[in-house]
Order: structure tokens, then C-alpha cells, then sequence
């Protein structure tokens, strides 16, 4: 595993590969509020030693990467779609197969589109297109019992960190599920603190920074 810091005019992306840079390079983009962490180590080792190169990285307001203060974002979506063509500038790659969860699924169909040029393919998850899509199912229902039913008190940072906890088990659905692998406690305590810090902001700020 090498890390490196990829300057994307002017915001600095951390990013991570994993394998030979001869293999056929695969590009990992996470969702809305995940670190390229999620990208599970042994997962991206697997996919080195599979004769791939892997590359995760985390977006602005994420991880090691650039943050802006809350409620007041200096970027866009089509900015987070050019930093996944920006992470393969950094590393000298002109094409990659491009694989995207959730809010990456769908940076990943907008890369294809914007940048045809440099996505040999596409593997989506827990994503969906833009456009009417009758035939892919929607989410589970652990996962929407979860949105119905979870309660989290924002003030205390122990709460944040079980809400988010308990957001992964049900995003796990009927596979095992083993809270020890999760994010260090760290970096969850880290993540609820910028929550508390979001929370705190005017309702309008917090709008804009979700809409960015």
C-alpha cells in the first residue's frame, strides 16, 4: 500500500493504491460521508494480489482530504466527479475500471459520461441511474426500518457513534455483520464530532452543504 496527496487545482485529495502499477487499474469511489476506509483493506489487497492495481480516496470533507468549513463548501458534484478523473492524473492513468457505491455509483455514471475516455468499465452498487429504473430493486427494508425508527441525540458524540453503528448493520443486511471491523473508534469519534459541529450550523447553511 503506498499513500500519496494528489493536488486537484487547489484541493488535496488523499488517496492509496494497492498492487503493481502494470496491472489493469481499478478506481474505488466511496459515498456521501465515507472515507476511502470503507474500502476495506483485505478487500483492496485481494484485489492486488488478483492482478489488479486499486486505488481508493477520499472526497473533499472526508478522511485525510481537503475540508471546508460546515454549511460553506467551496466545490460542487461536477467538482467530485472530475476529482475521480484528478486521482487518476495523479497517478498517471489515462483509463481504469471504475467501481462506486451509493453517491460513488452515481459520481461513477456522471465520470462515464463527462469522461468517457477513462473508464474502461463499470461496477455499481447500492446505486441507481438518474432515470426510471423499474427493473433494479430498491432498498431493504432493515434499511428502512432504520431510517424510520433510529434515534440519535446529536449533542452527545457516544450517541453519533452508535447511530452510525447501527446504520452499517443495517446497511449489512442478511450477511454477517462484526462491529469490531468498523472504523477505529477515532476516527467514529472524529466523524460524530464534525457532525455535532454540522448540526450546530443554520438550518440554510446545512442545506447548501448537502446540496453541494
Amino acid at each position: 500500500m503506498t499513500e500519496r496527496t494528489i493536488d486537484a487545482d487547489g484541493a488535496l485529495l488523499c488517496a492509496e493504491a494497492f498492487g503493481d502499477p502494470a496491472d489493469p487499474p481499478v478506481l474505488l469511489v466511496m459515498g456521501i460521508g465515507g472515507s476511502m476506509l470503507w474500502w476495506d483493506h483485505d478487500f483492496c489487497t485481494a484485489l492486488a494480489a488478483g492482478g489488479r492495481f486499486a486505488i481508493r480516496y477520499d472526497h473533499r470533507d472526508t478522511g485525510r482530504s481537503t475540508s471546508d468549513p460546515p454549511g460553506r463548501p467551496t466545490y460542487t458534484g461536477d467538482d467530485l466527479v472530475a476529482d475521480a478523473a484528478r486521482v487518476l492524473d495523479g497517478y498517471g492513468i489515462e483509463r481504469a475500471h471504475v467501481v462506486g457505491v451509493s453517491m460513488g455509483g452515481a459520481l461513477a455514471q456522471l465520470l462515464a459520461l463527462d469522461f468517457p475516455a477513462r473508464v474502461a468499465s463499470l461496477v455499481l452498487l447500492s446505486t441507481s441511474p438518474a432515470g426510471p429504473a423499474d427493473d433494479l430493486p430498491p432498498a431493504a427494508e432493515a434499511y428502512h426500518a432504520f431510517a424510520r425508527e433510529a434515534r440519535v441525540d446529536w449533542s452527545d458524540p457516544a450517541s453519533v457513534v452508535e447511530y452510525h453503528v447501527a446504520e452499517s448493520r443495517a446497511l449489512a443486511g442478511d450477511r454477517p455483520f462484526d462491529e469490531g471491523a468498523g472504523p477505529p473508534p477515532r476516527r467514529a469519534r472524529r466523524r460524530a464530532g464534525r457532525q455535532l459541529r454540522e448540526r450546530a450550523e443554520p438550518h440554510a447553511a446545512r442545506g447548501r452543504r448537502a446540496v453541494a
